[in-house]
């Protein structure tokens, strides 16, 4: 058959195994073609359907589409399908579900391949299909960057809408969550999906069009034909600023952050951001550039560091700021993990001195039960801040209240398991 047409089957008996250089597209030994980890790279998108914008019940979930970029394999186009491009299967079940897949022609894909280095800007239309959804059902696609595998940080990468006009950057943001079209403009797939035997291949994106919602009009028909989203990949976006990969390490609670550039042209700032548990990037350091008028072509040398981090392990990027506040990656995230030294870290009293209320941080390198206490100036305990088991390597805020406490000096004793007892000291005043 034709790459790219017909039926998708693998036969096999059942206990058979492969021994050796194993020629299979994906495996670690790949003799076939002579792939290694450093000749490919990885974008992979995920699709996830809730009963509602409130974080509902998840309803779908699709995986299965990705961009690969490999030396062997063609644009988009450029002489048909080829062993880099994987067929758009339809789910194993006969209930409700959602897909999203890679469409630059009439075939459905679950993975497109692309040139390893593209020459120029790639569009990829992305097919968002279901079936038996249900009223009020909203859609994420995520594109986790922890799953990237060697994105070159000049490239450009964008998501864009095209039933609502927006465009979003991959870089910048970590999903883009958008609710079905309530009318036409949208393919449902209802028909010919649930025709569709499970697990075979999907047949072509023209068979498979729906009849348009909005009365079968040929402009209803067409809308709701056309993917409704476009990947774009620009390998020429450039970058106003030729730096090395950041390199982050660990100095004790803070993470020195260092990099060289090599040009910069209309360049202000750089800017450190640390990743938060939701996802999001947070600035937590910024360096003016050094570049007389925010352009030179001579070597720079840079540094940043972001002090008191929790411990455990944490997430760091670089971006470069220019003149007209628009910003552009440099290098690629970096991670670091912050370790302690001793068995306990018991930090200062904020704000010292306080009037109504103050935090103290307390961790422990291994996991074990810990009290926390407050003391007045003659050794007495008037307050128990904490007592309970501490996970290893947790940095925990605890609260200090000022209710109920005399003006004056107080002591902050943290006592575990093992170690001597950390003390601080701290000031109330009325």
């Amino acid at each position: 058959t034709t790459t790219g047409e017909g039926d998708t089957k693998l036969t096999f008996q059942e206990g058979e195994q492969v021994t050796g250089n194993a020629p299979f597209f994906g495996g670690t030994q790949n003799s076939s073609t002579g792939e290694t980890s450093q000749q490919r790279r990885v974008l992979p998108l995920r699709l996830t359907g809730r009963a509602s914008s409130e974080g509902g019940d998840v309803t779908s979930y699709d995986e299965a589409a990705r961009l690969y970029f490999h030396p062997q394999a063609r644009r988009p186009g450029a002489g048909g399908p080829d062993v880099w491009d994987a067929t758009k299967l339809t789910p194993f079940t006969t209930g409700a579900f959602a897909t999203i897949a890679l469409a630059p022609g009439d075939a459905m894909k679950a993975q497109e391949g692309l040139p390893f280095a593209p020459d120029e800007k790639i569009e990829v239309p992305v097919r968002f299909d279901r079936s038996g959804a249900a009223a009020g059902e909203t859609f994420t696609v995520t594109w986790p960057r922890s799953a990237w595998e060697r994105i070159p940080g000049g490239w450009a990468l964008e998501w864009t809408d095209r039933q609502t006009g927006q465009t979003v950057s991959l870089r910048d943001t970590a999903s883009y969550e958008f609710a079905p079209a309530a009318s036409g403009g949208e393919r449902t797939a209802a028909a010919a999906v649930r025709a569709a035997t499970p697990g075979r291949a999907l047949p072509l994106a023209k068979a498979m069009a729906a009849k348009a919602e909005a009365g079968g009009a040929p402009e209803a028909q067409a809308a709701a034909d056309a993917p409704r989203f476009l990947l774009t990949v620009d390998p020429n976006a450039g970058l106003p600023v030729e730096a090395t990969q950041p390199q982050a390490r660990a100095d004790g609670r803070d993470a020195v952050i260092t990099w060289r550039t090599f040009s910069e042209t209309g360049n202000a700032r750089f800017v450190v951001e640390r990743e938060g548990e939701d996802g999001t990037w947070m600035s937590a350091a910024a360096v003016p550039t050094k570049a007389s008028g925010g352009t030179s072509t001579e070597p720079i040398a840079y540094r940043a560091r972001v002090e008191a981090l929790a411990y455990g392990t944490h997430t760091f990027r670089l971006r470069q700021i220019d003149e007209d506040g628009a910003a552009a990656p440099v290098g690629t995230p970096m991670r670091v993990e912050v370790h302690m030294e001793e068995a306990f870290a018991l930090s200062g009293v904020y704000p010292n001195p306080f009037r109504d209320r103050a935090t103290v941080e307390v961790a422990a390198r291994e996991a074990q039960q810990v009290t926390v206490a407050l003391f007045d100036a003659r050794g007495r305990r008037v307050r128990t801040l904490f007592r309970g088991r501490l996970p290893a390597g947790e940095t925990r805020a605890l609260p200090v209240e000022a209710g109920g406490l005399a003006s004056g000096v107080y002591v902050v004793r943290l006592r575990g398991e093992t170690g001597p007892a950390r003390t601080q000291t701290v000031t109330l005043v009325r």
